[in-house]
């Protein structure tokens, strides 16, 4: 057999709280609700970086590690420029918060 502990955090929602999560999810049991809410906007979230990490794909017509890559081997153009040094720093921010959503969505199954 494998056990294991989960740490529990009890919280209060105000009643107000709970008829919206009910209302949006459906779910009639506020737990529930809240769990299928958050999987939701992990969902959500995970599409909305996606979409702005495909934008700087097409923008440079590569991805991030390639587009590291050619940065790192002095390939970019421009590459201390104000916009194409804030591009890089941003795109990079946006991989690691993209890792970081699909981690946090593995705990929500």
């Amino acid at each position: 057999m494998i056990y294991f502990e989960v740490e529990v955090v009890k919280m209060t929602v105000t009643k107000s709280l709970e008829k919206i999560l009910i209302d949006l999810t459906g779910e009639p049991r506020a737990e529930v609700a809240l769990h299928v809410a958050l999987k939701d906007v992990v969902v959500h979230r995970l599409e909305i970086v996606e979409c702005d990490i495909k934008k700087m794909e097409t923008k440079y017509h590569v991805t991030f590690p390639e587009f590291k890559r050619k940065w790192e081997e002095g390939q970019i153009e421009k590459k201390y420029s104000y916009d194409v040094e804030n591009d890089y720093w941003e795109w990079e921010g946006l991989v690691s918060r993209k890792n970081r959503i699909e981690e946090i969505s593995k705990w929500l199954v």
